[in-house]
């Protein structure tokens, strides 16, 4: 078997080859979201030393375990970085995500199948979490200190909606949200 190491780069990323060689690379549970090394052969390594090193060292370990600052598990194939979302997400689907993969339960280190979707920037944005900032404990409520009101605002597509409001400014902003752009957390939240 030959391999091609720049095959995850670029966009030969998206090519069945690509997919075949993740497949090759990792042993992967994509029901509990869990990636581990599998045994690379001697053709990925450019000596019998470094092939014996990186086998020793890796094989049969967690693969793209680590956590960076966002809260992603990432890591390196081929001295490329690699989000362990998108890399489960393409072996489980058989194709690359076209857009981003959501973790649906907000928790950004939690990769099992049933919590990714590939999803629009647009629709990725509707199942952010509520800011440590926010003190109306409505995302897109806000206490407007110059009129003293609330203001409630939800973008649905090109149109952006803005509601003021009085001391109930936060259930109405639940209602306008469900009826104007089917926000999944405004649901939740008056649900």
């Amino acid at each position: 078997m030959t391999f091609e190491i720049n095959t995850l780069n670029g966009p030969a990323v998206n090519s069945p080859y690509g997919l075949v060689l993740l497949s090759d690379l990792f042993e992967a549970d994509t029901e509990r979201g869990v990636l581990k090394w599998k045994r690379r052969p001697i053709e990925l390594h450019t000596s019998k030393r470094a092939f014996a090193a990186w086998n020793a060292r890796f094989s049969g370990r967690l693969a793209l375990a680590s956590v960076d600052a966002k809260g992603y598990k990432f890591g390196r194939i081929f001295d490329q970085g690699k989000l362990a979302h998108r890399v489960l997400y393409a072996i489980r689907c058989g194709h690359w995500p076209t857009g981003q993969v959501d973790h649906i339960n907000g928790v950004k280190s939690d990769n099992m199948a049933k919590n990714l979707r590939d999803v629009s920037i647009s629709e990725n944005h509707k199942n952010v979490a509520i800011s440590n900032r926010n003190t109306s404990g409505v995302i897109g409520v806000w206490w407007n200190k110059p009129t003293q009101k609330w203001v409630a605002q939800i973008r649905a597509g090109q149109a952006e909606p803005r509601l003021l409001a009085d001391d109930t400014g936060a259930a109405d902003f639940l209602h306008m949200a469900i009826a104007v752009g089917n926000h999944p957390v405004a649901a939740q939240q008056l649900g």
